[in-house]
């Protein structure tokens, strides 16, 4: 589950169970207004509390009761409801999850929160017209409040979304907007895995040269390792080589590229029998379809194929 909605929805239970855990002025300081907070306040509480630490161990079936539970005491709380509604959509149950949408959306129509958990429900329903409509009303609202980090994450999204439409030109142009408003390593490769998804390698591995050339811009594991896989892609391995030995300056620790950094290293270095279990690894996961999407679409038929030949 998107450990981003996690934070953001579950997170602010507390404050918005309208105030009901807050002090009054004339409380001292780690004393408790009995006359303010009621103990079923207290315990709704406590309940989404209890759901909070159930959801972010996928314990979907606790995490529901707990916040059934916290509704019944406090009804109509708009964050509980809301994350029940998340919880709901990641158990699978969408039409129930719609429903409280609904709900909120009617009584709080201008809730940014609410309105891009519909979307995230409409794309996890496959229904990418409507998500995408949806996210592109949420894009323009982040845009005119000039909310760059928003902006960011919005187009990114529509650019995924773009992407499994199969409208390149959008999906360039929505990753184009993220990268205007968050111009770092983390979007600039972002941006390359979209152009190698598009078997653009040649733009890619420009893009990503160009960039890194830029002041102040570092070298990173993953933009060199994704340098490199343009290359490769291209079939100039002189030049994959040149970027994976840059590559080999970095400690990979728990880098999420790490396994596919290594298939690269061993095709491009088929005599070092030390690196053939990452291609095995990397084999497995591709057969299990276990790599991120984002990284498994980009990655290039020739890796693809050298991974499971050998």
């Amino acid at each position: 589950m998107d450990s981003r909605f996690k934070s953001l929805l579950l997170g602010s239970v507390l404050c918005c169970l309208a105030g009901c855990a807050m002090p009054s002025r004339a409380s001292r300081a780690g004393e408790l207004d009995a006359g303010f907070v009621t103990q079923r306040e207290l315990d709704a509480v406590s309940l989404a509390r209890q759901a909070m630490a159930a959801f972010s161990k996928s314990q979907f079936v606790d995490a529901e009761l707990l916040l059934r539970q916290s509704l019944y005491l406090y009804p109509k709380a708009p964050s509980v409801e809301a994350n029940l509604a998340t919880v709901l959509r990641a158990a699978g149950n969408f039409s129930e999850s719609e429903q409280i949408l609904d709900g909120l959306l009617r009584r709080y129509p201008n809730q940014a929160e609410y309105q891009e958990l519909l979307a995230r429900l409409r794309y996890e329903q496959s229904d990418y017209e409507q998500a995408r409509i949806l996210y592109s009303r949420l894009l323009v609202a982040a845009q005119q409040v000039n909310d760059a980090p928003k902006v960011a994450r919005l187009a990114r999204t529509l650019s995924g979304i773009a992407f499994r439409q199969g409208d390149e030109e959008a999906a360039i142009c929505y990753s184009q907007d993220a990268l205007n408003a968050k111009s770092d390593p983390e979007e600039f490769a972002r941006h390359a895995r979209l152009l190698l998804a598009h078997e653009r390698p040649a733009a890619a591995s420009a893009f990503l040269e160009a960039k890194m050339a830029e002041p102040g811009v570092p070298d990173t594991p993953d933009l060199l390792y994704l340098v490199s896989l343009s290359y490769f892609a291209r079939g100039d391995l002189s030049k994959a080589r040149a970027y994976e030995e840059r590559l080999r300056e970095f400690r990979l620790g728990d880098n999420a590229n790490r396994t596919e950094i290594l298939a690269l290293r061993a095709i491009l270095a088929p005599n070092d029998a030390g690196l053939s279990n990452s291609l095995e690894q990397t084999g497995e996961l591709l057969a299990k379809q276990s790599l991120p999407p984002e990284h498994r679409v980009s990655l290039p038929y020739s890796f693809v194929e050298a991974v499971q030949t050998r």
